[in-house]
């Protein structure tokens, strides 16, 4: 069974071609596509060994090694476009995300991308914009320690210089009575007012105004304004 994590990337998949999960691990994210019948063929790639050979494990556990490919690929690099409608980024930082999809050309071609940053996911959807890209949705994901933001994201060719702070900082995450979305919200609060209270008690304070309006967005969200 998937985290609460996993399986929002699982419910945002569409499952009308083949999905690729990049940076796959041990596959639990494909199997289960695979044996839910809502994807009928899958690629996992990942760039190291050994997270394949625990990928080869669980497609073989799952006796499903006739409609998964396995491939070594350093994000998307190694993979074919053909027959790809749906490709799944999670579990890494925003940062590299990022590079993934700016160095994937293809991408652009109607391709439903799932998208899970561990980190910085404020860099990833500035560089979403500014590159053509829109947020369709964004959920979040909560699990007792951490809170995660799940986005659907498809190439539209509108590209935006400048962004909101909401667009860059929330996206589209909106419903503030959701737990998992409170928590989200929550976790960067406490973020932005510890780099505040270190901006208050040293000599650097030019960034301290836009920290400051962060803070505020996310409890005025929180507040429902």
């Amino acid at each position: 069974m998937l985290d609460e994590r996993l399986s929002l990337c699982a419910e945002f998949v569409s499952g009308v071609g083949t999905v690729c999960d990049v940076g796959t691990d041990h596959a639990y994210l494909v199997a289960e596509l695979i044996k839910s019948g809502k994807c009928s063929s899958a690629i996992a790639c990942d760039i190291a060994d050994g997270p394949l050979d625990f990928a080869k494990q669980t497609v073989e556990k799952n006796a499903i090694e006739d409609k998964v490919k396995i491939i070594k690929s350093d994000g998307l690099d190694n993979i074919l476009p053909d027959g790809i409608t749906d490709v799944v980024i999670a579990g890494m930082g925003g940062e590299l995300i990022r590079d993934i999809i700016l160095r994937t050309e293809w991408l652009k071609n109607n391709v439903n991308l799932v998208l899970q940053p561990m980190t910085k996911p404020e860099v990833l959807r500035e560089a979403l914009y500014k590159n053509g890209y829109f947020i369709k949705e964004e959920k979040c994901a909560f699990d007792k320690t951490h809170a995660y933001s799940v986005m659907s994201v498809l190439f539209c060719g509108e590209y935006k210089e400048k962004i909101t702070l909401k667009e860059k900082w929330l996206g589209k995450i909106s419903d503030s009575k959701l737990p998992q979305n409170r928590a989200y919200a929550e976790l960067f609060i406490r973020k932005e007012k510890k780099i505040i209270d270190g901006m208050k008690k040293s000599e650097e304070k030019g960034l301290l105004k836009e920290h400051e309006e962060i803070a505020k967005l996310f409890d005025d969200f929180l507040k429902g304004r």
